[in-house]
């Protein structure tokens, strides 16, 4: 086929395609099949080998082709967990009597066996901690019992032990929550008195015993910092406690087992029906997701699912879907996939299932990583002030043989404005590009190459939206199809489909614009002396609108993204003699602190905006008009003002007297002299030139409006 055919086939194929929601074009996983009892598994650190533990077997496997790369142990007896060290050089396994044993990675032998009396039952899960320096075991010894060590990994010695006396039989020990401090120094254990033990790893000794839950503890989980401590009980509530002090910082009324993603901002409680998100930072529920058994990627962005024979990808921020795989050959089976998991570097998502379909065991491998990633950024971005705009991207990493795209990004037409766009330089020179199309809340865009196809990295388009309102809003990139030259759909992964744009506002920005400004002002003034209804008004939170407020407002005056000057049409409402009298009451205040005298000293340069450098009238607006009119001016000391509407050769339509008015711009329609166009018979006049005058006690000008209709 030539190309010219070529790139006319991937032309129809993306205007064929611009009003049809895509299908997700999948990537194959690698499937590995075991026919053995698959117990568990686990990525090396460096992502590069998964070690699946079937029986009395572990198995090594290349993580990049699914292949089996060699059989590490093949006991006499059952194994029942595993391990890798931190530093990827050890695995730990536990067997069905008790025993524990290192074993080197690199040289396949066995280095270090340990054993104690107490573990006369399978050692049912290990565990590292961060460091590598200690390792717990969990076995049993009873029905009803179970132990955990803590040992030294170096020498091989006992730290120390933990006996707990639980409801749970043994096929249930696993549930038993036990977790690490991300420092090592810590060891929390949950039991069944509903009681949370944090043992020093050091001296093996508790440090701290949490107490407030009213039912058993079945999970617990440290954020990255180590500084709270999320804990999952039989009483339908998660708790999140203080490590330092022991206290309890909060109280979520929902129940499941939990997990913080790695950058600490999102609490996940999955409680194997339905998986939960928890903003940490604001302590709010965010949403449900579909799917159990919740994995966060190592970056934070993604966390993926599983239920029943799919497993899904979510965008953690905006909790919108990004894509699903079918974990099929299970599709007919009677069992589910009930484990998924992130590889270490991100780029790897295993999906597995412990139970037997027909005696076969599947594990299926997608590489996130092979071909044509994109993703709009950036992920996050700070809302500029109203009317300003800003602008995102959207990037395609590891592209291979790219010849057109197409991709649309939904947004809040009540808070941003579509502005326009422009296709990058990723895709060769001589790029067709299709017409953006809008449609109220989502942009369209497309294009295709006639020069060859594109690799690597790089930025399809950009896109620009002004600002309406400062409010969160959320963009969510959807509907992506990537095609070659011959018009046949490339597989793609999309990540980091939603940008967030935050409203990060200052107190002092009471109508929540972006700028702090007049405007500002003159809301906190309206309030003066209320004590009711001003939530945003009372910047200092004392409960009532005072001076002190409305100093604080002026000493953050300009604060905002190119704020505009002052006097921008319809701000001003405030005078002279207003802010003269703000200045008295300030000084009878008299607050001493830097904020309230820059405040203060704010107040001063604004009765010197205030009060014009000269006395003008101004051009009216609209002109021509029909059949109203605003005419602006500008006093530098009150006056007693009159405006009146005259014809060419002096005879008066219209007198518009206003009285003794204080020195300042009269320039916004609630402020200027009103026409409505008629005599002072209240007729309408006829089309035509006419003059207005103004007169300020000496001061007189005359400027010249047309009326047409």
């Amino acid at each position: 086929m030539n190309r010219t055919v070529s790139t006319l086939i991937t032309i129809l194929t993306l205007v064929s395609t611009l009003h049809i929601s895509n299908t997700f074009a999948q990537e194959e996983p690698r499937t590995i099949i075991q026919t053995q009892h698959l117990k568990t598994i686990a990525f090396s650190p460096d992502s590069k080998t998964l070690a699946t533990l079937v029986d009395s077997r572990v198995y090594f496997w290349d993580v990049n082709t699914g292949k089996q790369k060699y059989l590490l142990t093949d006991s006499d007896i059952d194994l029942y967990s595993l391990a890798f060290s931190p530093d990827g050089n050890t695995l730990a396994i536990g067997d069905e009597y008790g025993k524990l044993s290192l074993w080197d990675v690199a040289t396949r032998t066995e280095k270090k066996r340990m054993r104690v009396k107490t573990h006369t039952r399978p050692i049912i899960r290990v565990l590292f901690s961060p460091d590598g320096a200690t390792l717990a075991s969990i076995g049993g010894i009873g029905y009803y019992n179970i132990t955990i060590h803590l040992w030294d990994t170096e020498s091989g010695n006992l730290i120390t032990s933990i006996t707990v006396r639980t409801s749970y039989s043994e096929d249930r020990i696993s549930e038993q929550s036990l977790s690490f401090s991300p420092d090592s120094s810590l060891f929390a254990h949950a039991n069944q008195q509903s009681r949370i033990d944090l043992w020093d790893v050091n001296t093996g000794e508790i440090k701290k015993t949490l107490v407030g839950h009213t039912g058993s503890v079945y999970s617990t989980a440290f954020s990255p910092d180590g500084q709270t401590l999320a804990s999952g009980s039989s009483d339908r509530t998660v708790r999140l406690w203080d490590v330092n002090t022991g206290e309890k910082k909060n109280i979520i009324e929902l129940s499941g087992h939990v997990r913080f993603s790695p950058d600490g901002r999102t609490l996940l409680i999955d409680n194997n029906k339905t998986a939960r998100l928890w903003d940490v930072n604001t302590s709010t529920y965010k949403a449900d997701i579909k799917g159990r058994s919740g994995s966060f990627s190592p970056d934070s962005s993604i966390i993926a699912t599983v239920e029943s024979d799919t497993v899904y990808l979510w965008d953690v921020e905006t909790a919108r879907p990004k894509t699903e795989f079918d974990v099929s050959p299970a599709l007919n089976s009677e069992y589910d996939y009930n484990n998924v998991l992130f590889s270490p570097d991100g780029n790897t998502l295993a999906a597995y299932t412990d139970h037997h379909i027909y005696n076969t065991y599947y594990i299926n491998l997608w590489n996130l990583q092979t071909t044509n990633r994109v993703r709009i950024t950036p992920y996050r971005a700070v809302s500029p002030a109203n009317g300003q705009s800003f602008t995102i991207n959207v990037t395609i990493e590891n592209g291979h043989n790219v010849g057109g795209y197409q991709f649309s990004v939904i947004y809040d037409a009540t808070v941003i404005r579509y502005v326009g766009s422009a296709n990058q330089d990723y895709l060769p020179d001589g790029t067709f590009p299709i017409p953006p199309i809008e449609n109220v809340n989502k942009i369209t865009l497309a294009a295709t190459s006639v020069d060859g196809t594109a690799n690597g990295d790089g930025t399809l388009a950009n896109i620009t939206f002004e600002v309406l309102d400062i409010k969160a809003t959320t963009l969510v990139l959807t509907d992506l199809i990537l095609t070659d030259n011959n018009g046949n759909i490339l597989p793609h992964l999309l990540f980091n489909t939603g940008i967030v744009i935050d409203p990060q506002l200052r107190p002092e920005d009471v109508n929540s614009d972006g700028i702090v400004n007049i405007t500002d002002l003159v809301q906190v003034a309206s309030k003066f002396h209320h004590s009711t209804d001003i939530d945003k008004e009372d910047i200092n939170k004392d409960g009532v609108v005072n001076i002190v407020d409305l100093v604080k407002v002026a000493a953050a005056l300009g604060a905002g993204e190119n704020a505009p000057t002052l006097h921008s049409h319809g701000h001003t409402r405030i005078t002279v003699k207003n802010v003269q009298h703000w200045i008295q009451l300030a000084k009878q205040v008299n607050g001493q602190d830097d904020t309230f005298q820059h405040g203060l000293q704010k107040l001063q340069r604004l009765v010197t905006a205030l009060a014009p450098k000269e006395t003008a009238l101004l051009p009216n607006y609209p002109n021509p008009f029909n059949p109203e009119t605003w005419i602006p001016y500008q006093l530098t000391k009150s006056a007693d003002v009159t405006l009146k509407i005259h014809t060419a050769n002096g005879v008066v339509v219209r007198m518009l007297p206003l009285g003794n008015m204080p020195a300042g711009h009269y320039i916004s329609r609630n402020r200027a002299v009103y026409w409505d166009g008629k005599n002072n018979l209240g007729e309408p006049v006829a089309s035509g030139v006419y003059f207005y005058t103004i007169t300020a006690n000496n001061f007189t000008e005359t400027r010249r409006l047309l009326i047409i209709k």
